[in-house]
């Protein structure tokens, strides 16, 4: 992973290093203590309307990544024995997940993850319906039996014997499924209104899209995230703001904001890499399985076989490779979005360490963070999920089926 920790710069070592007295920097004044406190107290339960993720947990975190910064210049670039920048860096990173975690709305999550489970019960409940159908045409003819004595479908699927009986557990397993795919729509509309609370605008379909998608949860999830740093760099302003002119204070909040561009480089440098490496090699495997499908059907129809089969096979692998490629696209131009928006968040970062070493004046660091919010404005933008949507059913499900395959 890309990261400026572990590196040092030359051009930083000419700056006093006044500020990185340890002893100074970890003691902390009653009087600020109890403005944080204060600061943190109400923003975390004197607006639930808008405070949507722990505030303190979060501050929390990123003050523990400070900590963990400041070491960098005072240990060695490799050590075989002792720690090193290396150690640090991973360190710092690892405490960055956590802060990601803290940043990603709970209840946001628990929807994605509510919908996944709705999307293997489809899965479970249509496989169980494939076995019924079977066990149906083996089945002697004869009404339901069962229906008024059996009071779970587990124990009348284990009692059935007639066809009367396999079409009641049919049918059930089919208003199951009605079910949970109109669950799915409400869990759908129910993201799209909780986002567009937070600045993120996809409707239901939109965000179905993401959602049946195998990067679903890694766009979504970074959108949250960016837009909870916003409220981050705002609350980090204010607290900069109170502290008046004690500089470890302010040095401190303009550490953590250093602490938020590396954790959005984080995010970005994973989603790049997930989709070089893992997605888009997949998809071009499955896409040339289709491609051979289609020239063996071809082949099989000139030496004489079923030209109905054969063409409908044709077809089917047809609209699997157009999937594929609105798969590819899709999940291309977002990666292109993130890589041209980690330039600027490489390239900020650099501007922000190089700044947070040589900070002074407490107004000055307010400023900053300020800057560092129309920063994080730009990359949220430039990040946004495209709105992307499905052409037709048979794509949508064709979509939907090659995502739990690269599952």
């Amino acid at each position: 992973m890309n990261t400026v920790f572990g590196k040092t710069n030359d051009g930083m070592a000419q700056y006093p290093n006044i500020f990185f007295n340890r002893i100074l920097f970890l003691s902390i004044s009653v009087l600020t203590y109890v403005i944080l406190s204060f600061l943190l107290a109400s923003n975390v339960h004197g607006s639930d309307e808008t405070a949507s993720f722990n505030q303190s947990d979060a501050i929390d975190s990123l003050k523990s990544a400070v900590k963990k910064f400041d070491q960098l210049d005072n240990v060695p670039d490799k050590a075989w024995l002792w720690t090193d920048k290396k150690n640090i860096a991973e360190d710092i990173n690892d405490i960055l997940d956590e802060t990601i975690s803290i940043l990603d709305i709970p209840d946001l999550v628990e929807l994605r993850k509510n919908y996944r489970q709705l999307e293997r019960a489809i899965i479970l409940e249509q496989d169980r319906i494939s076995n019924l159908k079977e066990s149906r045409l083996l089945a002697p003819e004869g009404e339901s039996s069962f229906a008024r004595f059996i009071p779970t479908q587990t124990m009348k699927q284990w009692t059935a014997t007639t066809t009367g009986d396999f079409d009641s557990l049919i049918e059930a397993g089919q208003k199951n499924i009605i079910q949970y795919q109109s669950d799915m729509r409400a869990i759908e509309a129910q993201l799209s209104e909780s986002l567009s609370k937070i600045g993120i605008e996809l409707n239901p379909e939109q965000v179905e899209f993401w959602l049946s998608s195998v990067i679903g949860d890694d766009v979504l999830s970074m959108s949250i995230v960016f837009s909870n740093i916003k409220d981050m760099t705002n609350l980090l302003a204010d607290l900069t703001k109170e502290s008046g002119e004690n500089i470890n204070y302010a040095k401190r909040y303009y550490g953590m904001l250093v602490m938020l561009h590396q954790l959005v480089i984080n995010m970005q440098d994973k989603f790049i890499m997930k989709v070089d490496d893992e997605i888009l090699p997949k998809l071009e495997d499955l896409s040339k399985e289709a491609e051979a499908n289609i020239q063996e059907a071809r082949k099989l129809i000139k030496s004489g076989g079923s030209r109905t089969s054969l063409e409908y096979n044709i077809s089917a692998n047809e609209i699997t490779k157009q999937t594929i490629e609105l798969y590819r696209k899709s999940v291309t131009d977002h990666r292109d979005k993130v890589s041209r928006a980690l330039v600027i968040s490489k390239n900020e970062i650099r501007v922000a360490v190089n700044t947070y070493k040589t900070v002074r004046l407490s107004s000055d660091v307010m400023a900053l963070i300020r800057e560092g919010l129309d920063t994080f404005e730009t990359l949220m933008n430039l990040q946004i999920p495209a709105a992307n949507v499905f052409q037709n059913n048979a794509i949508r499900e064709e979509f939907r089926k090659l995502s739990e395959k690269m599952k």
